[in-house]
């Protein structure tokens, strides 16, 4: 199984614009073929996706992306996403919920998040 294995990844407010875009070969350039003839292509999603500007209260920045985001990893074959980071939570549980309602609408299988902590540490088994 070939397997692409990314680490924290989070859109800035200079790259959002692209993404909303779909500027793929501006977005990732030379790296594109990293992605190409792998099983598995798994980012660490490290933001909520919400339009919202509404952080809760934290030391540090409150991450989020737009929609898009999720239409442009599905489009260069990010597969999985794992959501166990110290960012999800940045907007809330409305930013959480709709995070995970727009990369399951484009098809991510999701990781390291769940309704309760034995949830959230269930393994993830790829066959």
């Amino acid at each position: 199984m070939k397997t692409l294995l990314l680490g924290d990844f989070s859109p800035t407010k200079t790259s959002n614009p692209l993404f909303r875009e779909k500027k793929i070969d501006t977005l990732f350039t030379d790296t594109l073929s990293l992605f190409e003839g792998n099983d598995i292509n798994m980012v660490n999603f490290e933001c909520a996706i919400t339009d919202s500007e509404e952080v809760i209260d934290k030391f540090g920045p409150g991450l989020h992306c737009c929609e898009e985001v999720a239409e442009v990893l599905k489009e260069v074959g990010v597969n999985y996403c794992a959501l166990s980071n110290n960012h999800i939570f940045d907007f809330g549980k409305n930013g959480f919920y709709n995070t995970i309602r727009v990369l399951e609408k484009n098809g991510m299988k999701l990781t390291g998040f769940g309704e309760n902590e034995a949830d959230s540490r269930r393994d993830l088994i790829v066959e």
